[in-house]
């Protein structure tokens, strides 16, 4: 057909026998959809594995029950901000008034930069949350996946929730894509005797195709940080998608850390200091104070209730968190491995 090209790599030639590959080339960008057969052969327990020269189109993978997924560190480290206007961010990694550290002592320091167009917020981490399930859930059916993923706008916004549609929405979607990709996150660490720095950003490279007539689609790039993350099994279970995306801000980002740290526990115990710390808001520890005053009053968390003695001395306060159910069931590896493993990210 006019302006259809074949793209073929050495890994699709030599499936191509035993495939069907469709590539489309729309614009300077080239999206390409591919469904694979099973080749004569192949082996039972062979792992998919991420492939740069391949694309995973998410489109046809259903998403059902308690899909809603995220890696760990993105849930446990104050990365996301609460809001867009959020400036250059700095977490130190210290112990408590208890001696109890928040991370792993060998993590000194993390810092977020934002680009011109803002912070990246706990908002924007909905299209992570919606892509890392995507793909973890491709990983239980055997999916592999490549590097870049393709996904359709008209279908994240319904499954989280938002509006059906539409220029403005998908002008939304970029906007969220842009602080993603633009915000800088460095982090330093002891790794045996020598200290080290990286930087890297949450999401690669992206590009938007709307086909005359039809629905945005997007091409994301995964970072290798969170391919690695995938592929190592460091993702939660965070419930029902319902539950999850209609939270606000400041409790979208109170539940990601409390289920990473309540786990199965019935009760977990946070200072009001650490607690503070550890949410990455930049506003006063009095404005704090107001809010999760608030949060407590409403007590809609969900899965967890919170309880707060808020007359004790700044230092002296500590926030008791109830489970009201367990936890969902988070595999500790997906069946299938979607990535070869390739190390840790920060060597100790």
């Amino acid at each position: 057909m006019p302006g259809e090209t074949t793209i073929e790599t050495a890994a699709s030639r030599d499936a191509r026998n035993n495939s069907k590959a469709v590539v489309a080339a729309v614009g300077q960008g080239t999206l390409a959809v591919t469904t694979r057969s099973k080749p004569p052969g192949r082996r039972r327990n062979r792992r998919p594995v991420f492939d740069e020269s391949r694309q995973m189109d998410l489109r046809p993978i259903p998403l059902n029950g308690d899909w809603v997924k995220l890696q760990r560190q993105l849930a446990e480290l104050p990365i996301l901000a609460i809001s867009a206007d959020r400036g250059v961010f700095r977490w130190e990694n210290a112990p408590d008034a208890h001696g109890k550290w928040g991370l792993d002592p060998s993590i000194l320091w993390i810092e977020t930069t934002p680009s011109g167009k803002g912070a990246a917020t706990v908002d924007d981490g909905d299209l992570l949350v919606y892509l890392q399930s995507k793909i973890m859930e491709g990983a239980a059916r055997r999916i592999g996946a490549g590097y870049e993923v393709l996904f359709s706008g008209a279908e994240f916004l319904a499954a989280t929730g938002g509006s059906a549609g539409g220029g403005a929405a998908y002008e939304q979607i970029e906007r969220r894509l842009d602080r993603l990709q633009g915000t800088q996150i460095k982090t330093c660490a002891r790794a045996g005797k020598y200290t080290c720095r990286q930087s890297f950003t949450l999401i690669g490279p992206w590009k938007s195709v709307t086909p005359r007539g039809r629905n945005a689609h997007f091409a994301v790039t995964l970072a290798l940080w969170t391919a690695e993350a995938l592929a190592h099994g460091e993702v939660l279970s965070l419930g029902a998608p319902g539950a999850y995306f209609r939270l606000r801000p400041l409790k979208k980002r109170l539940f990601l850390l409390l289920r990473k740290h309540i786990g199965a526990k019935k009760r977990w115990h946070i200072t009001l200091s650490s607690l503070y710390e550890k949410v990455g808001v930049d506003c006063t520890r009095k404005k704090f104070v107001e809010q999760l005053k608030r949060i407590i009053a409403e007590n809609d968390l969900p899965r967890f209730k919170l309880q707060c003695d808020f007359c004790a001395r700044w230092e002296d306060r500590v926030v008791t968190v109830i489970a009201r159910d367990p936890a969902p069931k988070t595999p500790t590896r997906p069946r299938s491995a979607i990535l070869e493993n390739r190390g840790p990210i920060l060597e100790s």
